[in-house]
């Protein structure tokens, strides 16, 4: 791997949207800016020279709380 690829909708997008990329030590992710009144929905997915892996299970962040 060489990062990974972070994509988030909220309940009000259609389709999920690259938001970010990280390196591969990055174990942590916040981001600032999103509305405290919106569910959000985020999954990621690795990527290297070959390609972009399948997507991650997607995390599922409810209105102003964090994930646990």
């Amino acid at each position: 791997e060489n990062g990974f690829i972070i994509f988030r909708r909220s309940e009000r997008d259609l389709f999920f949207k690259i938001i970010d990329s990280v390196n591969t030590d990055v174990v942590t992710y916040q981001e600032v800016g999103v509305s405290p009144i919106l569910n959000y929905y985020y999954k990621i997915c690795s990527y290297n020279s070959s390609g972009i892996s399948d997507f991650s299970n997607t995390l599922t962040v409810l209105k102003g709380k964090n994930p646990l």
